[in-house]
């Protein structure tokens, strides 16, 4: 092994010396950086040498910038020209190292609906988006003092009137004078409806517009008669009428305003018949119920029948048509049958061949609608009227 002299070893310690003493200075120079960094982190945030953009917006402008530091919302709106009001809200989102601080813009707004006023704070958009968030309903008749598309301001008033419809009916009783005279102007009532002595029940239906509750307004829609009570006390005139046969002439008084397929001439009283049809002009009877206009009469036993088909005519049966021998009483003869112990059947015209013709005394069959009203009425004595 080679060794080395004193005179070198005394250079090897030199510059073994100078090299510590570079080492030394490079490691308190490093620690400084490392102090000044750490302080730095301490006052400002700064928690990495990576470049942080922010944006900053309120809907309407937009301003950028980048750092270093990692801020809060505050801090982050401070760099900026862009403020905020009292009542609007700073958000803040991030998406790695890009910062987005969203100003929502709003105001204060006052209500009034259902009777009660109050104050909301809303974004700043327009009126039907407030309403939604503040989960008022608008019902499709109710009234807005402004345009649900109207931009909402700070201090803005806003009133919600809610209406609403209903129907009243109001029944009033009217006697010959005042019926009368409500029926010249309404086009629903008959006129004729109501006799004098009588009294016509009329029913009004209105419709009313609620504003708030309170009726505004309330329109008159129909006027309808419901029913008519009292006996008839009409005026009444004579006329003669001549029954061919018997060869008599009778003066009979006939009242004013008779109205009813079978009525008595003298009161214009209607009779309730059996029979379903109706002449084309009323037929009249004296008080003993008797037609005024008749050219024959035929008495004799009647049945009753029932049944679906048609009849020797070619109509389809109903009370009021009846089957007779039409050798005696030809189709389409008008007739007036009442049974002798009461039962009006009424008008009625020949439609049908009855099978009594061959072998019985029956002079005419007389249709019902059921079995059971043909049992009831059996076989009975009529009175059969053929009307001039």
């Amino acid at each position: 092994m080679k060794m080395k002299s004193t005179a070198d070893n005394q250079t090897v310690s030199v510059e073994e010396n100078s090299s510590n003493k570079f080492k030394k200075v490079l490691g308190i120079a490093v620690a400084m950086i490392l102090s000044i960094a750490l302080a730095a982190s301490g006052a400002t945030g700064l928690v990495s040498a990576t470049i942080k953009t922010y944006t900053v917006t309120d809907g309407v402008k937009s301003e950028s910038f980048t750092t270093y530091e990692k801020l809060d919302s505050a801090k982050a709106l401070a760099k900026t020209s862009l403020t905020a009001d009292n009542n609007d809200k700073i958000e803040l989102d991030s998406n790695g190292n890009n910062y987005a601080v969203k100003i929502v813009r709003n105001c204060e707004i006052s209500l009034t609906a259902d009777g009660k006023t109050e104050k909301h704070i809303v974004e700043q958009t327009n009126l039907s988006d407030a309403l939604d968030k503040l989960g008022v309903k608008i019902g499709k008749d109710d009234v807005v003092s402004l345009s649900l598309a109207s931009k909402l301001s700070e201090g803005m008033k806003v009133k919600i009137d809610r209406v609403s419809y209903d129907t009243v009916t109001k029944t009033e009783e009217l006697d010959y004078k005042a019926y009368t005279a409500l029926a010249s102007t309404v086009k629903t009532l008959d006129g004729s409806a109501v006799k004098q002595g009588q009294t016509g029940v009329v029913t009004h239906v209105y419709k009313n517009k609620l504003v708030n509750g309170k009726v505004e307004k309330s329109e008159l829609v129909e006027q309808k008669l419901e029913k008519v009570t009292g006996t008839p006390t009409t005026t009444a005139s004579t006329t003669t009428s001549t029954t061919s046969n018997s060869r008599t002439t009778t003066n009979v008084k006939v009242a004013d305003n008779v109205s009813g397929a079978v009525a008595y001439a003298s009161s214009g009283k209607a009779v309730s018949c059996v029979s379903e049809l109706a002449p084309s002009k009323t037929v009249l009877l004296d008080d003993n119920g008797v037609p005024l206009n008749y050219s024959n009469v035929i008495t004799g036993p009647a049945t009753a029948y029932s049944g679906d088909g048609t009849t020797s005519t070619g109509v389809t049966p109903r009370p009021g048509y009846v089957a007779v021998d039409p050798s005696e009483i030809p189709y389409g003869s008008k007739l007036y049958i009442v049974s002798t112990d009461g039962i009006v059947y009424g008008y009625a015209i020949a439609a049908d061949t009855g099978g009594f013709i061959y072998n019985s005394s029956t002079v005419v069959d007389l249709y019902y609608n059921t079995e059971s009203e043909c049992i009831n009425f059996g076989r009975r004595n009529v009175k059969i009227y053929v009307l001039s």
